[in-house]
């Protein structure tokens, strides 16, 4: 369950004393403090930055702060900031995720000063925006033009940066998998190229917002201005041989802005880069398939998080750093039920409104959505308390529970099956400055539960759907 501990109860395992959480059996310490809930509601701000680039000084950015938790930085292409503001939405209410989205300079209305004139200052602007903002740990993404800004930020090699995601990005040249160009076709043809399905998401200009409608010259100007009218370096892909950070290349299947072909090759140039094709979508999957983007991009950043480790039941074979996990299992198991009957168990175990498997008790503070603080009282045990951290309907939930120098990540996932049931997975993983001496010790004590607790999960799932 939260913690998810042995149903033996045994007691903790030599050399653990000194990480025995207060909650238990054995010395007090200090309470957990309940966190506060996770904020959704976006918020504008300004900073006013400077770079060594170009010698450009005293730039104003105007950026959109919104959710709680892991940061990401998500950076709009040529269409605008419109074209992300809706998965920032869905990033922050779902995840436990903190979404920063900066406007362009010149683009939505604001102003581009002369001396930043390229990609590569972008990029380091908003390197120097992560320093203003003191964030760490940070998964950049960016579509389009965004993910070629993504690709310069990761060459910089700032230790604010963890990982990077790019989305259908532009910026390389690639024989025979030519960019198109935007700038000779209409918009109904630009439609047509970014969509797999274009008349689902034609956008006739004459009905937008006159704000909206007065910026669109200014972002046209300032794309040419930052991409040229190529929307390509020629020295790109072999810089990018530089990249020392995760790389994650997402592609819509269908996308004939910048096809498949482009996006393996970007993949290809980047050292160790995954390539991920996404179906029945184009040039803007955050638009048109966003559930299927947001899975993909949170599960990468999440297994790249430095407080969090590979899968597999064994150590990171990576360095660890200071708060990087070590230690993490995973058991599936198919199920005949569906994902929806599964979830309503899992939702009645988590708000206590349904008695949990051995006896574990829960109290929900709050609503069940991510930043909420769960009070658990394993049976014979002290209470703890975890904060939901994922939180996706039918799909996912995760919660997080921290004590003594150790971080424990559980999480459920659940794939509905072609031929009707799911498939369910169900996590967890050891982070912390002690997981190294922790995790081989409890997490297969804590993990040797799940197959007894899965069992009943999905019995309970089908007595409540008979």
């Amino acid at each position: 369950m939260a913690l998810t501990l042995p149903r033996s109860r045994p007691a903790w395992p030599a050399g653990l004393a000194a990480c025995r959480p207060a909650s238990f059996p054995g010395p007090q310490g200090a309470s957990m403090t309940r966190p506060a809930p996770t904020q959704t509601q976006a918020q504008a701000l300004t900073f006013t930055l400077s770079t060594a680039e170009g010698g450009t000084a005293g730039v104003s950015v105007t950026v959109t702060d919104r959710g709680a938790g892991h940061p990401f930085l998500l950076l709009h292409g040529g269409g605008g900031p419109q074209t992300v503001t809706g998965f920032a939405d869905l990033l922050a209410s779902t995840r436990h995720a903190r979404v920063i989205t900066p406007t362009h300079p010149g683009f939505g209305g604001t102003i581009r000063p002369a001396t930043l004139a390229s990609v590569s200052g972008l990029a380091a602007l908003y390197t120097a925006l992560l320093e203003e903002m003191d964030l760490a740990d940070v998964t950049v993404v960016g579509n389009s033009m965004g993910g070629w800004i993504a690709a310069e930020m990761a060459l910089l090699g700032s230790p604010r940066v963890t990982s990077v995601i790019l989305v259908d990005a532009a910026g390389i040249e690639v024989p025979g998998h030519p960019v198109a160009d935007v700038f000779s076709l209409s918009p109904d043809q630009v439609s047509r190229l970014s969509f797999h399905d274009p008349a689902r998401f034609r956008i006739d200009p004459a009905t937008l917002p006159p704000a909206v409608q007065a910026a669109l010259p200014g972002n046209r100007a300032s794309l040419a201005v930052y991409a040229g009218t190529t929307s390509t370096d020629p020295s790109l892909a072999g810089r990018l041989a530089g990249v020392a950070v995760p790389a994650l290349v997402l592609w819509g299947e269908d996308d004939l802005i910048v096809d498949p072909g482009y996006g393996r090759a970007f993949a290809a140039a980047i050292p160790g880069a995954q390539f991920r094709l996404l179906l029945a979508a184009g040039h803007l999957p955050q638009i048109e398939t966003p559930q299927q983007a947001l899975e993909a991009i949170w599960d990468f950043a999440h297994a790249h998080v430095r407080r969090h480790a590979p899968r597999g039941g064994r150590p990171s074979s990576g360095r660890p750093g200071p708060a990087q996990s070590i230690w993490s299992t995973e058991y599936a198991t198919r199920a005949d039920v569906a994902p929806e009957a599964i979830w309503a168990v899992l939702r009645a175990w988590y708000t206590g409104t349904a008695p949990a498997p051995g006896g574990d008790r829960f109290e929900l503070h709050g609503p069940f959505a991510v930043g909420s603080v769960l009070s658990v009282t394993p049976q014979g045990q002290g209470t703890l308390e975890s904060t939901i951290v994922e939180l996706a309907e039918n799909q996912a939930f995760g919660n997080e529970t921290s004590f003594s120098g150790l971080t424990l990540f559980s999480r459920y996932t659940l794939r509905p099956l072609a031929g009707g049931g799911a498939q369910v997975t169900r996590s967890l993983a050891i982070s912390g400055p002690r997981a190294a001496e922790a995790g081989p010790d409890l997490g297969p004590k804590i993990s040797g539960d799940f197959p007894a607790e899965m069992d009943e999960l999905i019995a309970a799932a089908r007595k409540d759907g008979a």
